[in-house]
């Protein structure tokens, strides 16, 4: 189920066979897997009847994220006390008395901000974050992770760094999401509410980040500025931005997340984020860890879902020939010899139909796989010769995708995206 499956025709399963070896075969000479190895994710969990102890051996990182907004957040907005709300719908603070109200609410804001405003450390990107979330959720830019299921790190401003997973991207409106998987400490992690109100023009707003990357001894920089637009999927600011800013927050004088920095515009001054609300509408879809269009500079026809198996068929059904190692099938637990039976739910009865069912399938979809695998002979029957009875497996299939490019590297970065640092990191997160 892996290149084949988007070749194959569904009348000639057999000639889809004969291209399954050919094409994966070529696939791998070329080294396509081994430069994807540090995409590849792991598998979400083995469900029914694989057992206590499989299912422990699973990361426990990847136990199912509820998919409720807005998640639950630590912190709570802060209070603007009268008469500054009514001065701040003014065009500029009218008295030295006013200017020093704005900013010492300004003081608080940053106070309450800065501890949950992180730098994103991929591979191949430096990006910014704003924790969400207790349990760890970090709102980005889309362009940041570029895909779901990478290593990354999750650095605080004090430098202490921890594991992470990138999880959905939506590359429509550059929105997405990372998991932080390492333990969270006492009380869970710092983090700031989400606004439930839309941003409006003339608001005024606070831009923090870790511009060009986190610096050792700098907290995020502080920049104000006000609201210029508001559009369907943009909200277009005055605060200042550069390269390693994206994904890092737009406040209110509330403390809460209105935006994420996106894209730098032709001047410093004239920039460009995602809406709080594209996040909110995109939520269950980026819990998931499913991906919405494709990087800039992709053909979205050859994004293709990526199983990773090879398959033959018999009378009964399709079997599995070969799994590839660090693929969705291999970390997901299929094994060469298992049948595959059901398809989300759906009774599997050949190789054309799983074919036809896989090529509609999206990349980093999860799906669940029914496989039956021969059973093992009790142990006081160690010289019987057949296999016991077949067992049933319900499998969580995490997919990748077939061709995986990485726009933002030094070699390829346009530099019209407010984000992803030249700088590569010196040690994979896996």
């Amino acid at each position: 189920m892996s290149r084949f499956l988007q070749n194959a025709t569904p009348d000639g399963a057999h000639t889809g066979h004969r291209r399954v070896t050919r094409h994966v075969r070529a696939w791998l000479a070329a080294g396509a897997m081994r430069r994807a190895a540090g995409v590849l994710g792991l598998a979400v969990g083995v469900l029914g009847t694989v057992g206590i102890a499989a299912a422990e051996k699973l990361p426990k990182e990847w136990y199912l994220i509820s998919a409720e907004y807005p998640p639950t957040a630590r912190a709570t907005a802060l209070a603007i006390e009268e008469p500054l709300a009514a001065k701040l719908k003014l065009d500029r603070p009218g008295s030295l008395d006013e200017l020093r109200a704005v900013q010492a609410q300004v003081r608080r804001v940053v106070e309450l901000a800065t501890p949950a405003t992180v730098s994103v450390e991929l591979s191949d990107s430096l990006g910014s974050g704003v924790i969400i979330s207790s349990s760890g959720l970090v709102l980005t830019a889309g362009h940041v992770t570029v895909e779901p299921k990478r290593p990354l790190w999750v650095r605080l401003p004090d430098g202490r760094r921890y594991r992470g997973r990138s999880l959905g991207v939506n590359h429509r409106v550059d929105s997405g999401l990372v998991k932080i998987t390492a333990d969270p400490p006492a009380g869970g992690w710092p983090s700031i509410p989400v606004a439930d109100n839309a941003a409006q023009a003339g608001d005024w707003v606070i831009a923090l980040g870790h511009p060009n990357g986190f610096v050792k001894g700098r907290l995020p920089p502080l920049r104000l500025g006000r609201v210029q637009m508001l559009e369907d999927c943009t909200l277009s600011t005055d605060a200042t931005l550069v390269g390693g800013d994206s994904g890092g927050p737009l406040l209110n004088l509330r403390g809460e997340v209105v935006g994420i920095h996106s894209r730098i515009g032709e001047r410093i001054t004239s920039n460009f984020h995602v809406p709080i609300k594209e996040y909110r509408e995109d939520w269950p879809r980026l819990v998931e860890g499913r991906m919405t269009g494709v990087p800039d500079g992709e053909d979205p026809a050859a994004d293709r879902p990526l199983v990773g198996v090879s398959l033959t068929s018999d009378a009964r059904g399709p079997l599995v020939s070969q799994v590839f190692p660090g693929s969705p099938a291999a970390e997901a637990g299929l094994q060469v010899g298992d049948r595959v039976v059901g398809w989300n739910d759906e009774p599997i009865q050949s190789l054309a139909q799983l074919t036809r069912l896989a090529a509609l399938a999206e990349p980093y979809q999860r799906v669940q796989v029914l496989v039956e695998r021969a059973g093992e002979s009790p142990p006081n029957e160690a010289n019987r010769l057949e296999n016991g009875p077949p067992q049933r497996l319900n499998l969580v299939v995490w997919l990748t995708r077939v061709d995986r490019r990485f726009p933002g590297l030094a070699s390829e970065s346009s530099g019209s995206q407010a984000g992803s640092g030249s700088d590569a990191y010196d040690e994979d997160p896996r």
